[in-house]
């Protein structure tokens, strides 16, 4: 009888420790609860790792690059691969007429697509980095040290001015370029510097640790994450401290604009946070046990502002940006996506896996 009590109390002890488990242990079958999409095609890519990919204007023409140092063109219809670049490189960047690639790996060339003319800007000192043209068209920046970001001319392939810094985006009037960290870790605070004569304009901050920083839609505002003092929004054109937005649980991957400029996104490594643009207030928190190692860069919307897209190991998960619905899972057989790329009409999202491979996935 006393083995019977006994085993009684185990049970009970298990079934109680299962309740509580449940309560408070992170979920890891969310994304099961979800429609899981299979990708529509496949492509081989660029093993052994494909690094940058970008859709044109069209919504069916994918330009990706890669560690083989091959630039090409897919047909996402077909998975035909149309052409290929005729210089090497492993980041590509396409200009905002569709006229001219961008591309770099040890060098740094501007290849016309019409004439297939190149011309190159100078060697980067064998840093692959990210390559960008400004919204006028009229200048490019990439990497010229682990510390310093070039500014060229497109038309001549001048060198304008070099600026601080080791990631950067430009204002969306392409005036302003906003620079973050550096790799010794010596100043990375988040600066912002004007594009024509090279001023430093702002410094928003004062980091020891890795900075991340990102303009509003209409580049009235600017919003920062540092490890040290967390998500802050910015007045873009004074650099007055707006708002300090609180919530996020552990730390953060690059917040973002909500493409009319009415909220900020977070991805973190337990939720997805979202927050009120104007007044920085709390609206809500998506999958607040969720739990991931997190490989999402760039504005984690679509296009529309339809969708939010979550990029952790093992998932990728597309949310509703109204409701904060989880929508759908992205099946795969991949352990991680490197880079994701959002059509411009919305309706399709390339993923480049650690292996090379393209996946290519319709989510309308």
């Amino acid at each position: 009888m006393d083995k019977f009590k006994r085993w009684v109390w185990i049970g009970l002890a298990v079934a109680l420790a299962a309740a509580v488990g449940a309560l408070f242990w992170p979920r890891q079958g969310d994304e099961e609860e979800a429609e899981a999409i299979p990708p529509r095609i496949v492509l081989p890519g660029h093993p052994p790792s494909t690094v940058s990919l970008a859709f044109f204007s069209d919504s069916k023409t994918l330009l990706s690059a890669g560690n083989d140092l091959v630039v090409r063109f897919w047909d996402v219809d077909t998975g035909k691969l149309l052409n290929t670049g005729s210089v090497p490189g492993s980041y590509a960047s396409i200009s905002p007429d569709e006229q001219r690639i961008a591309v770099v790996h040890k060098e740094i060339y501007l290849w016309n697509i019409s004439t297939g003319e190149s011309t190159m800007l100078e060697a980067s000192r064998g840093i692959a980095a990210i390559i960008t043209f400004a919204p006028s068209g009229r200048t490019v920046s990439s990497l010229k040290s682990h510390e310093s970001i070039g500014v060229w001319d497109v038309e001549t392939g001048a060198l304008l001015r070099t600026v601080d810094g080791f990631s950067f985006m430009y204002s969306p009037d392409g005036k302003r370029i906003l620079t973050a960290g550096s790799v010794a870790g010596k100043d990375s605070a988040t600066k912002v510097w004007d594009v024509e004569t090279g001023a430093l304009l702002h410094t928003l901050g004062a980091h020891s640790a890795w900075s991340y920083g990102s303009y509003s839609p209409d580049g009235k505002r600017i919003v920062t994450f540092n490890h040290e003092s967390g998500i802050q929004v910015w007045d873009a054109a004074t650099g007055a401290l707006v708002h300090t937005l609180h919530g996020q649980r552990g730390k953060s991957l690059r917040p973002a604009y909500y493409p009319d400029g009415k909220t900020i996104s977070s991805i973190g490594e337990r939720n997805v946070t979202i927050w009120d643009a104007d007044t920085g207030a709390l609206i809500k928190t998506l999958n607040a046990k969720m739990r991931g190692n997190m490989y999402t860069y760039g504005n984690p919307y679509s296009p529309t502002g339809k969708y939010l897209i979550q990029n952790i190991r093992n998932a990728v998960r597309i949310w509703d940006a109204a409701s904060g619905e989880l929508l759908h899972t992205l099946s795969h057989t991949s352990k991680k996506f490197y880079s994701l790329a959002y059509s411009p009409d919305g309706k399709t999202i390339a993923g480049a896996d650690e292996n090379g491979e393209i996946y290519i996935w319709d989510i309308e």
